[in-house]
């Protein structure tokens, strides 16, 4: 048995039920500010900020209802299915980027910070691209979609760790993204073949390699001239 070529009804509860955590854990974080922000008195958001959020949310439901089609032998209806998720991925990137770089960065800190989530978005669509490559592989395709919900899921993970009253600065919300959506893929893994399917090594190892790279470039003195010129003026 080739073990990427590995797909079971086991395979689809459990990745369904990441599905359902990740929709909920990012649902919570946003809905103070977004979901029921007219509840808790939000302050209005910007038109590019709405349309980033629904297609963010289009993509966890596609996500989810992507995952229980093929429970569910529904074949066409997920491959129509993800011909707009392509479009959701599209308008998420795009609409990532004019949210991280349409205002203002005047501090050196919040110059560095913006490295890591425009990485997020160029990953974010390699990791779909891939999945989409390896379609007709069912275990490769499943990781690769979720590896790349991972990438984009730390914003609303960092939201609900401020509610909750966590600290929630520096590295802790990619370690909190990582102990609720990417450790129990790997203990899945390892459970399951009693190793580490390669999308999960590699896709991890991809994961991990942004916070090196931010760490060797967001502060340099060339990234932060790179900010600045992106960014608006204060």
């Amino acid at each position: 048995m080739h073990m990427r070529r590995v797909a079971s009804r086991t395979d689809g509860q459990f990745f369904l039920l990441l599905g359902l955590t990740a929709l909920a854990v990012v649902g919570a974080g946003f809905a103070p500010t977004y979901y029921l922000g007219f509840w808790f008195q939000a302050p209005a958001l910007a038109p590019i900020v709405h349309v980033h959020a629904a297609a963010f949310t289009a993509w966890l439901l596609l996500l989810l209802s992507q995952t229980l089609l093929i429970r569910l032998n529904r074949f066409r209806w997920h491959r129509i299915l993800g011909k707009v998720a392509v479009g959701v991925v599209v308008v998420m990137v795009i609409s990532g980027y004019m949210v991280v770089l349409g205002k203002p960065r005047p501090t050196a800190a919040s110059r560095a910070f913006i490295f890591t989530p425009m990485l997020s978005l160029l990953l974010f669509p390699l990791f779909v691209a891939a999945a989409i490559y390896f379609r007709r592989d069912p275990a490769t395709h499943k990781r690769l979609m979720l590896l790349a919900t991972i990438v984009v899921a730390t914003a609303g993970i960092s939201r609900l760790m401020v509610m909750l009253g966590l600290d929630a600065t520096h590295y802790r919300p990619y370690v909190a993204t990582y102990a609720v959506l990417l450790l129990p893929l790997i203990a899945f893994d390892l459970a399951r073949f009693g190793t580490l399917h390669r999308a999960t090594a590699w896709g991890s190892a991809l994961l991990l390699v942004r916070h090196a790279l931010h760490r060797a470039i967001a502060n340099t003195e060339q990234w932060q001239g790179i900010a600045a010129s992106l960014t608006p003026p204060t």
